[in-house]
This record gives structure tokens, sequence and C-alpha cells, in this order.
């Protein structure tokens, strides 16, 4: 993705614009490829904003995009697995990733964040909630809604083989913003309709000790797009 499609985007980082400098290791095997620079989703949104652009809410202002542990042979069952198999956790993280970002997309619309602890943890509900508390302070309201497609897994084992049914979880997506826009306080759009606003997303989602799935961290996935 070039760089100034980046800038339609409020809540989606810009390439190192948040401390992240050179390449991070990629989350899965890139079969001999570089590894490509991170970013973080929910900077970039409110960076694009801050440069009078365009939207979209948070997706984590870590520097990295989080690394799944590598793959282990025959890992052996330490506890009840989460789920019967891959499909079964990926509709769920599918789910629960929707369910984010409806939050995120009504908070922004309503300056109300308290749907979000129920959507949301760690570095991406921190997120979130400044985004909605920053657009309040400048007078600044979403409008429409985002959606995610081309959902797959990128690293679900640990649900499914039981080795550790409270690790992080990992899914890949299209966050699409295409119906969505932001006006200020006098009610003008500050969107930027230039470039895609269809963005590859790397989602984090954790396992609460009620079983409960949580989005943790949210970032752009700079590997090959496939949300082109």
């Amino acid at each position: 993705m070039e760089p100034s499609s980046y800038l339609n985007f409020p809540h989606l980082p810009l390439p190192h614009s948040d401390g992240c400098h050179g390449s991070c290791p990629s989350p899965v095997e890139s079969s001999g490829s570089p590894a490509s620079p991170c970013s973080t989703v929910v900077c970039m949104r409110r960076t694009a904003v801050a440069l009078a652009l365009l939207i979209v809410p948070v997706l984590a202002f870590s520097g990295c995009a989080p690394t799944p542990p590598p793959a282990t042979a025959d890992p052996k069952p330490s506890s009840t697995p989460l789920f019967a198999n891959e499909e079964e956790a990926l509709k769920a993280a599918t789910e629960a990733y929707a369910a984010y970002e409806l939050a995120l997309d009504t908070a922004l619309i309503s300056h109300d964040p308290v749907a979000l602890e129920e959507v949301a943890t760690g570095k991406a509900l921190a997120s979130a909630k400044k985004s909605v508390l920053e657009y309040a302070q400048a007078g600044k309201t979403q409008s429409g809604y985002s959606t995610i497609s081309n959902v797959s897994a990128a690293d679900l084992g640990s649900w499914v083989a039981g080795v550790d049914s409270d690790a992080d979880g990992q899914i890949y997506a299209c966050l699409d913003v295409s119906a969505v826009d932001v006006s200020d306080a006098n009610g003008a759009s500050v969107v930027n309709n230039e470039g895609s606003r269809r963005f590859p997303t790397l989602v984090t989602i954790t396992s609460t000790p009620a079983k409960e799935l949580l989005v943790s961290e949210e970032s752009i996935w700079e590997g090959r797009n496939f949300c082109a």
C-alpha cells in the first residue's frame, strides 16, 4: 500500500509514525521474502484526522504488529481446547472482530466509549477510548459504519490444540471504511476520498478467563496486500 493511502485513514498509523523503525518479524512465514515494515491501525486513524484527511477508528498504537509464537511440532494438550477445530475458532474470532468494529464505529458516532469495554482490552481498548475522546474534544463526528471481509486465520492453533487456552489468537482481515465519513464541528467533511479505503489488518484477540474473546490489538498488515 502506498504511503499516501494511509492518509485516508484516521485510525490507521503512518508507517513508522509510532516509533517502529526498520522491519518487524512477519507473523507468518513469508516464503523467503524480507520482513515488511510494520505500522498500527489506531494511530493511523488519529494521524489522518489530525492532518485533516480521513477517518476510521483505532487499530493499535503500539510499535510493531505482534508476532505469533513459532509453531511447535505435535503440541501436547495441557488444557481443554477453546474450540473443536480451526473453522469454529475462525468463526468466533471473526464475530469478535466484527463486534469490536461495530462498537468502535458507534462510539465515534456517539462520543460514548462505554460499550468498548465489552469488546476490547489492552492496547486496542486504550487506543479506541483515546480516539473517541479526541473526536469529542475536536468536535468531530463519524457517520456510517465500517465492514470487514476476507477474514483468515493467522494463528489460532493454541485455541484448537489446547496447549494454552489463554493464549492470544490472530486473524487477517480487510477493513473497509468506504461508507464512513467524518465531519468537523461545522458539519463539513474532513475526509479525503483519494486512495484506497480498504486496509489489510492483523488483529490480535485475547481469550479471557471467562472464555470471552476481546480484541487486544489491531495493526496494519504491510505484507502482501490481500485486500487489493
